[in-house]
């Protein structure tokens, strides 16, 4: 049996020929691999046809995200595709890419949650308290961090390729897909909010999470010049999915989804999704990846 890596890398080598002739005898082809749009497209025109065009549901699904389980991707794709394939209309190439973009991102959760539950701990980290956090919030480090990474997980699957799209140039950069897509305001108040608000500015404004997360990404970087949300968290805006060897943690919308080999455990909060992340790797012996030791971030 091929591992997931090598089934990979055997998709990314398939040629545009071949993805054509898929997509001429409408047969279905994997999702991860190379030509992502001429990838989907072959998808798209695998599904049955459904009476009339739908309407599209992928901005109302990123604007609340929720983790749905295959079934619901397929219906939810299977609608996009009609509205590609039947309505008669020439859909931009931009739009393709979104679908493409963003099927990929929700078919990989959709993967994860049907995996067996892990167990979740009773007990959060100590140091990501509200005490703690709150006196974090002196270092400026910890706040410039915080700000990055709000940026970051803020993205929603496939707005890289709008933007793109509505720039004709290729373009992954965080600031400048959020400097599009959101409101001056927006962007404005969540900056002055990590920057210069107090705990309790924070915590309102729903950014406690990203504040406990650049806690966390300072002191592995400090102690096991570890990357940690680099290598940790994934989300839409994340290059690869593909699990390395140790647990990661997924960011989709308010959820928390923590993945390890056949398992994963859904958490409310980052606290949650860290403690479980962190009694995982001390289930392995508490040394990572050969070389971090976790447990001298534990204290």
């Amino acid at each position: 049996m091929q591992s997931k890596r090598r089934r990979t890398a055997r998709h990314r080598g398939e040629s545009s020929d071949h993805m054509l002739e898929a997509y001429n005898e409408r047969r279905a082809v994997p999702r991860e691999g190379a030509h992502p749009m001429l990838r989907w497209l072959t998808i798209a025109r695998s599904y049955d046809p459904l009476p009339g065009a739908p309407p599209c549901p992928m901005d109302a699904a990123n604007a609340v995200p929720s983790l749905l389980d295959l079934d619901a991707c397929r219906t939810m794709e299977r609608q996009v595709a009609m509205r590609v394939m039947t309505d008669g209309t020439e859909h931009p190439a931009g739009y393709l890419e979104y679908a493409a973009a963003f099927f990929k991102w929700w078919f990989r959760l959709a993967e994860v949650i049907q995996s067996p539950l892990l167990p979740t701990p009773t007990d959060t980290c100590s140091w990501l308290c509200a005490d703690d956090v709150e006196r974090s919030l002196v270092v400026p480090d910890v706040r410039r961090g915080a700000v990055k990474l709000s940026q970051m997980l803020e993205v929603r699957a496939g707005e890289f390729e709008v933007v793109s799209a509505m720039s004709v140039s290729r373009t992954r950069t965080v600031s400048t897909t959020l400097q599009t897509l959101r409101t001056a305001e927006w962007n404005v108040k969540m900056h002055h909010t990590l920057m210069y608000g107090t705990l309790l500015d924070i915590y309102h404004s729903g950014l406690l999470g990203v504040v406990q997360m650049s806690v966390v990404d300072s002191r592995y970087q400090g102690r096991l010049a570890f990357e940690w949300v680099k290598k940790v968290i994934k989300s839409p805006s994340s290059e690869s999915t593909v699990l390395p060897a140790w647990p990661l943690v997924f960011v989709h919308g308010w959820q928390y989804v923590v993945v390890w080999r056949t398992g994963h455990a859904v958490c409310p909060t980052f606290s949650a999704a860290y403690s479980a992340w962190r009694d995982l790797c001390l289930g392995m012996g508490g040394i990572i990846g050969g070389r971090y030791d976790v447990r001298k971030c534990t204290i």
